[in-house]
């Protein structure tokens, strides 16, 4: 999808029950405009190693459904 824009792949997640996981804070800006989504799962580039990472992803889809990421950005 690298040629899709943001808001194209905010829009497929959305239509196919995604959460998306980024490094990209645009996804950021989009979630502040209001624009509607099924989760944003946010990671600063860098801030942690893939290992973490995938236990983070792993713990939240432990914890939350996904109703309750429905317009909700987690930040890990």
């Amino acid at each position: 999808m690298r040629a899709q824009t943001d808001q194209e792949i905010l829009d497929f997640c959305r239509e196919g029950g995604y959460t998306l996981m980024t490094h990209d804070a645009d996804f950021l800006v989009l979630h502040s405009q209001g624009q509607p989504h099924r989760g944003i799962a946010y990671c600063a580039h860098g801030s942690l190693s893939v290992g973490n990472l995938v236990r983070a992803l792993t713990i939240l889809a432990d914890v939350l459904e996904p109703a309750d990421m429905a317009n909700h950005v987690e930040f890990l």
